[in-house]
């Protein structure tokens, strides 16, 4: 999973914080890997630990402290997850339509350009005009 830190809490990213945290947290295993219901409220119960500031303060600090010395040895985090497992990021808290004017009002668009058959994207619905 990788977590936006960005308001959860001003003590692991305070206000005008300008930084995003790669942290890999497992969810639970799913009780039945064959149900939708059952693999949405897994994923769901996994988002809302990670949005935890407590939970959170824990994690952050080890991943802080990894992720400098990756930079001070030239080195970068893979993100791809292991073989049989998924990412799921939403964009959701990106709402550009409104954020972004050119002249265009509630025109805007976001476009990602990672594709990759174990990472799932979940983003708002583009405008749609009549």
């Amino acid at each position: 999973m990788i977590v936006n830190i960005r308001g959860v809490s001003d003590a692991i990213s305070p206000q005008g914080h300008v930084a995003n945290a790669l942290i890999a947290i497992r969810s639970d295993e799913f009780d039945d890997p064959r149900s939708l219901s059952s693999i949405a409220m897994t994923i769901r119960r996994s988002i809302i630990r990670a949005r935890d500031p407590k939970f959170l303060e824990s994690w952050i600090s080890t991943t802080d402290n990894l992720m400098r010395k990756m930079v001070a040895n030239n080195r970068v985090p893979n993100a791809r997850p292991p073989p049989g497992e998924i990412i799921v990021n939403s964009y959701l808290r990106y709402d550009w339509a409104d954020l972004v004017d050119f002249g265009h009002s509630n025109k805007c668009r976001f476009y990602a350009t990672r594709a990759d058959v174990s990472y799932i994207r979940i983003f708002r619905l583009n405008p749609i005009y009549d």
